[in-house]
């Protein structure tokens, strides 16, 4: 058992791993979530601004009612000025293509890595035109979506006001670059790039989020509510952590809720609403860690076992566990919102900073929770209805472990180059979706285990003698076999003869107000 339980820390260890970097960023392109990008910076000699955006076309639209035109646009309000107001020579550059020609933008120079600019140095003839200018091969100057704008710095100033409609669906990419070799000649860049699709200003991958967190939202509205009718109708003797599963189906609705505010705001607006961001992150952290720690709680065998968590010392981890987790979820969740959803720019460093501590987190969580699960299990061998419990809980964990696997393995094999992960790109929302639900699948696992019943002052906290476990395990299997409730029963009264306990047994409905005591397991198995 306990190599099972190594073989399932390991799935869960490369499972629940943080660290997910878009492909886009080993090629320095990102994708736009925000519908308007503002530029107000300094564009240096030799270097390049880009930005992305994944475009549906009028007739693949998946929607056409929500807040577009039914139509996307690209558009560009931009605005270039220099210090060197001499210079009647400098110039910048902007290119839009579709994404699926990046090959025939710049080029791979061996022993430079990939280049945009023409310079002495790069020896390209094929793509150069001319030194101080953007290397490109003429196959796509006749593509529909291949725009090239060389804007000269008259008297130190330049502006391009220019807007088309995407013909093709898929990832556009926008280059503003300032290939002058002049280390002087720096540029400063203001203005806007304007993307929408035909439903709105959010970008086409993230479309799915729209849909999926409302279907979230009214999933954990329909689970808060059963919840709710539960421990009203079961509600004398309601345990404390039955109580905590319903505030995390709580939180989990006013997360979906935030999310699903975020993304409508998004599309309608094309602007990124920070508090609505913050406050979607920071009920998710509160999600992830205290559903841990639920899940924690019960491996170590509260409340179904013992009633407390146990020693100091294993009282101690687990709140410092909790705690850091928190702290480093938090801080991760809000670095990586802010890389994927909006134009700030958070360095990769500060994203790792807390992203690979989270991980290792994660793996003692889970190695954490097996091992305790497997040793609560076996120290339930005359309990076999409680040891069932666990197994299935066990089974159900090894399950989704191995489903969240071979989803990695399937994102990596599809995203394993530019063109598959340029062809993937309407489902790439898909990836995130499903973390979410495998928690929900193992929440409502935990949830089904700990659900209020009519016995809930005696679920599960009683440590029978030899005597009484060899008279629950008797009747927990006659029992369940009939498909009724398991009451672990003690003989205390039966008598010191076998008759009275004949008897007591053969009269089970009858004396159990007086037999049960009152630390007694009381397990519903149906529908665990």
């Amino acid at each position: 058992m306990i190599r099972q339980s190594l073989f399932i820390t390991v799935l869960l260890l490369l499972c629940c791993g943080q660290l997910h970097e878009p492909f886009f960023f080993s090629f320095g392109v990102s994708i736009a979530q925000a519908g308007f990008i503002k530029y107000d910076r300094e564009l240096n000699s030799g270097s390049h601004r880009t930005s992305a955006f994944a475009f549906y076309t009028h007739d693949d639209t998946p929607s056409k009612g929500r807040s577009g035109d039914g139509f996307p646009h690209l558009a560009f309000d931009l605005h270039f000025e220099t210090d060197n107001q001499q210079s009647t020579s400098g110039q910048v550059e902007v290119i839009a293509f579709d994404y699926a020609d990046y090959r025939n933008i710049g080029a791979y120079i061996p022993g430079m890595g990939r280049r945009l600019c023409c310079t002495p140095e790069t020896g390209y003839p094929t793509r150069c035109r001319s030194n101080g200018r953007v290397m490109f091969s003429s196959a796509i100057q006749n593509r529909a979506d291949f725009r090239h704008e060389v804007l000269p710095l008259l008297n130190g100033t330049a502006e391009l006001v220019l807007s088309f409609e995407p013909t093709t669906k898929g990832i556009h990419v926008v280059y503003v670059v300032n290939c002058q070799q002049d280390p002087s000649f720096d540029v400063h860049l203001s203005g806007t790039i304007a993307f929408s699709n035909p439903f709105g200003y959010l970008s086409g991958d993230d479309y799915g989020f729209l849909i999926f967190y409302e279907s979230m939202f009214a999933v954990y509205l329909v689970m808060l509510l059963a919840w709710i009718v539960a421990c009203v109708y079961f509600r004398e003797g309601l345990l404390a952590i039955q109580v905590c599963i319903g505030s995390l189906m709580f939180v989990g609705l006013v997360e979906s809720l935030f999310y699903q505010l975020f993304y409508m705001t998004y599309n309608q607006s094309g602007h990124v609403s920070y508090a609505l961001l913050f406050l979607a992150v920071f009920f998710n952290t509160l999600k992830q860690t205290f559903s841990r720690l639920l899940l924690l709680l019960v491996a170590l065998g509260y409340p179904v076992v013992r009633r407390s968590i146990g020693p100091w010392a294993t009282k101690t981890g687990v709140i410092a566990l909790t705690a850091l987790y928190f702290v480093f979820c938090l801080w991760s969740e809000a670095l990586g919102s802010l890389r994927e959803m909006t134009a700030i720019e958070v360095p990769l460093l500060w994203y790792l900073y807390f992203s690979v501590p989270l991980s290792v987190l994660n793996g003692i969580f889970a190695g954490w929770v097996i091992v305790a699960m497997v040793k609560t299990s076996q120290s339930l061998p005359r309990q076999p209805v409680k040891r069932a419990i666990y197994r299935k809980l066990l089974f159900l964990i090894l399950v989704l472990a191995l489903i969240g696997l071979v989803a990695t393995v399937l994102e990596t094999l599809l995203m394993a180059g530019p063109a598959r992960y340029a062809n993937s790109w309407p489902w790439w929302w898909v990836w995130d979706a499903l973390w979410q639900g495998l928690y929900a699948a193992v929440f409502l696992g935990v949830a089904a285990l700990l659900r209020p019943n009519s016995n809930n002052t005696r679920f599960g906290y009683s440590e029978l003698d030899d005597e009484e476990a060899e008279f629950s395990e008797q009747d927990d299997i006659a029992m369940a076999e009939m498909g009724v409730e398991v009451h672990e029963q003690s003989t205390d009264h039966a008598g010191s003869s076998d008759d009275n306990v004949d008897a007591g047994r053969g009269h089970l409905e009858s004396d159990a107000e007086t037999d049960i005591r009152s630390d007694v397991v009381v397990v519903d198995v149906h529908g665990v």
